[in-house]
């Protein structure tokens, strides 16, 4: 199957492809930097199949459309960091 116009790519499936080969591979921890495409299946492994493995996280050019809630929950903490009691929090 041709991978192209038309056709609907799931990031789940390449997400899991992409734990598969780090298996095959023996990668145990990485730093994922992610264009396009790369940046949806980053960070769908960051918190899903690779999230143990991930390190570091670097996005561009995401090209997606957040969502208001998306927008509104980021105004609401943006520039107010969390403060914590203990490192375990």
């Amino acid at each position: 199957m041709e991978l192209g116009t038309g056709c609907r790519i799931l990031p789940g499936v390449l997400c899991a492809h992409c734990a598969d080969a780090c298996d095959q591979l023996g990668i145990d921890r990485m730093r994922w930097v992610g264009t396009s495409m790369g940046n949806v299946i980053g960070m769908t492994t960051a918190t899903t199949t690779l999230k143990d493995r991930i390190s570091h996280l670097v996005i561009n050019d995401v090209g997606l459309t957040p969502m208001t809630a998306a927008i509104e929950r980021i105004k609401a903490y943006a520039g107010n960091p969390a403060h914590f009691h203990t490192v375990t929090k």
